[in-house]
This record gives structure tokens, C-alpha cells and sequence, in this order.
């Protein structure tokens, strides 16, 4: 792990914030990995081949006074962990257990919440939540988007006023069987075929909604967006604010914010933002203005592909870096100048 470490984060045992990878000591071989808190870099938790679940960083108070380790401490599960779900906002988690159900974690009042599916339906995916709304005047609070093991999602949430105590469940009909969650300040799914939809708030153009700032897409109306990419998609990878998707070839597109240089460079940023300022010149058409302005800002309000010479196979967006591995085995990182390595690809 490099980055930012003054919580800890790194699990490197020292507060000590590095641009280069450091490796974090665990005892088993690691099969999920996630990062949660205040834009999702306070708190690192993974899942392993054990299925224990090892969390290190701003953890809160299961450490009896202290709240911070710079060392990977063991959660106490009731079974078989398969899947650590980090958060964007707060300091919560969650856990997806062998059996098909899910422990939460919420900093709010430290609650627990296990939830099950119906029988014969496991939860293999979630989306942890916090967006206030309101039914027929009353407010609400969401907690939790998952995905069975039947490609179908779920959506729950509580009374605003007294939440955890009455829970409501709504499935989500999507035109595919989804196969895979993400998501930071908004919400990604992918369907068996491919396809990419988003839903949430779109500030920084983090939907996939060229030109359209004041689009938002509610999910517990069922309304999400399908983004326009040119190809099918393989895996998803959903960030505070912004997305990237990894091809069947192993081509990467991403979109949203990006000022930190979290999805391409400023040089390249500056770029595209003068070739569309040109293509504007040319046509006058207003949509391409606002786009290289908002290109320029460091917002990409629609798909652009990411020049990583190596094949991908796995990516993860962060609000200051951004992480890559390629079929050679090698590891890829960029993004905020203080955290950039020297040679970021």
C-alpha cells in the first residue's frame, strides 16, 4: 500500500505516509480488499483464504480507548468471512459471511445490523449507504444495496427517526441479472451482459451523464442510468466520486472526478480540454464548452479510455490515487503529486 498514513491506513506499523508500496503482514492469503472512512481513506480491512477479516487504520473504539493501529487487527466473527465491503463516508464496514448474510457496521451509535435474504438466496455483494429521503412525507434513511446469488438487488432502509428498529426490504428490477456491486457516493452495478448502470448524485459528473451536472437518479424509485460505453465490461471499480470499468480486453474507461490526477495526468487533462475547446470553436456547439471547462476542472463527464500499456485486470479509483494491475503482474499507481510516485506508469 503508498499513500497518506497519519491514521495508520497503511498497515505498515508506523504512522509514516509513503510513495512507495509498502507490504502489509498478514497470515493468510488475502481474497478481498477495501478501504472505508471520510472519502474511504481512513480505515483498510481485508477479507482472507481463512476467513477472517483484518482491519487497521481509524477503527473506532473495539480497540478499548484507542482508535487508531497501524497494524492489521482480527475482527472476532461469528463464522467464515468471504468478502470485507468498505464505505465512503464515516467510519463503517461491512461483512459478507459463508452463510449469505451480512454484518454492518455503522459509526452511528457503533450499531450492528445482521441481515439476511429469504432461503436459498446468499448475499455475495453489497453497497454500504447513507442518503436521506422521504415517502409520502416521512423520512427515511438507506443502509444497504446487496446482490443474491440470483443476480437480483435489494434495497434496504430505516426510519430516520428510529433506525435499525423497523427495516424495510425493496428488489430492485434492473433489464439484466446484475453480477457485481460498487460504489462510493453513488451506486454501480453490472449486469451479466456487460452493461454499467449508475444511479445516486452526479456534483462531479460521476453518473456517466455527459454535460448534465443536475442529473440524479433515485434508486429506491428504481430510475438508474445506463452508461453509454463501446464495449462490454468485465469488472467495475466505484470511487467516492468518480467510476472506472475494466474491459473484456482489459482496456480501462473512467469518469468523473478527477482533479487529484486520479484518472489521468494534468498534462493529459489539459489536452483533452483544448481539443474539445477546438471542436467547440468549430461547431459552437454549447454542450462542448461546458464539457472542456469542465475537463479543465478536473470532471470527465463522460467514459474516456485510460492509456495503460499492459493488460488490466483488476483497478481501483481513490479520491488521491488510483490503483492498477496488469496481466504481467506488475502493479500501476498515480494520482495527487504528493503521493505520486516517480514514474506513475
Amino acid at each position: 500500500m503508498a499513500g497518506n498514513n497519519e491514521d495508520g491506513q497503511l498497515g505498515s506499523g508506523t504512522f509514516i505516509s509513503s510513495r512507495v508500496l509498502k507490504r502489509v503482514s498478514l497470515e493468510s492469503k488475502v481474497i478481498s480488499v477495501d478501504t472505508s472512512g471520510d472519502y474511504g481513506i481512513k480505515i483498510t480491512g481485508v477479507a482472507t483464504e481463512k476467513g477472517e477479516v483484518n482491519i487497521w487504520g481509524d477503527i473506532g473504539n473495539i480497540l478499548k480507548g484507542a482508535s487508531l493501529t497501524n497494524l492489521p487487527w482480527k475482527l472476532n466473527l461469528p463464522g467464515k468471512a468471504v468478502k470485507f465491503v468498505g464505505t465512503k463516508f464515516q467510519k463503517s464496514y461491512a461483512i459478507i459471511m459463508e452463510d449469505g448474510s451480512i454484518y454492518v457496521k455503522r459509526y452511528v451509535g457503533e450499531e450492528i445490523i445482521n441481515t439476511r435474504l429469504d432461503s436459498g438466496r446468499k448475499i455475495v455483494d453489497a453497497i454500504l449507504s447513507n442518503e436521506s429521503f422521504h415517502i409520502d412525507k416521512k423520512a427515511y434513511v438507506s443502509y444497504l444495496y446487496v446482490l443474491d446469488n440470483h443476480g437480483d438487488v435489494y434495497f434496504f432502509y430505516t426510519d430516520a427517526r428510529v433506525p435499525l428498529v423497523e427495516k424495510h426490504k425493496v428488489k430492485v428490477n434492473f433489464p439484466d441479472r446484475i453480477k457485481q456491486l460498487s460504489g462510493g457516493n453513488l451506486g454501480v452495478a453490472l449486469s451479466v451482459k456487460g452493461e454499467v448502470y449508475t444511479w445516486g448524485k452526479n456534483d462531479q459528473s460521476q453518473l456517466g451523464i455527459q454535460n448534465d451536472q443536475s442529473a440524479e437518479f433515485e434508486f429506491i424509485t428504481g430510475e438508474v442510468y445506463k452508461v453509454n460505453l463501446p464495449i462490454s465490461i468485465e469488472s467495475i471499480s466505484g470511487g467516492y466520486k468518480n467510476v472506472a470499468v475494466v474491459t473484456k480486453n482489459g482496456t480501462v474507461y473512467a469518469w468523473g472526478a478527477g482533479r487529484n490526477n486520479n484518472i489521468i495526468g494534468g498534462r493529459e487533462i489539459n489536452k483533452l480540454a483544448n481539443s474539445v475547446s477546438n471542436l467547440f470553436r468549430k461547431s459552437k456547439d454549447k454542450t462542448l464548452f461546458l464539457t472542456s471547462r469542465l475537463i479543465g476542472l478536473g470532471i470527465f463527464p463522460f467514459p474516456i479510455e485510460l492509456e495503460i500499456t499492459s493488460k488490466i485486470t483488476y483497478i481501483s479509483l481513490g479520491d488521491t490515487l488510483s490503483i492498477a494491475a496488469t496481466e504481467d503482474g506488475m502493479v500501476n499507481y498515480w494520482g495527487s503529486y504528493k503521493w505520486n510516485p516517480e514514474k506513475p506508469y
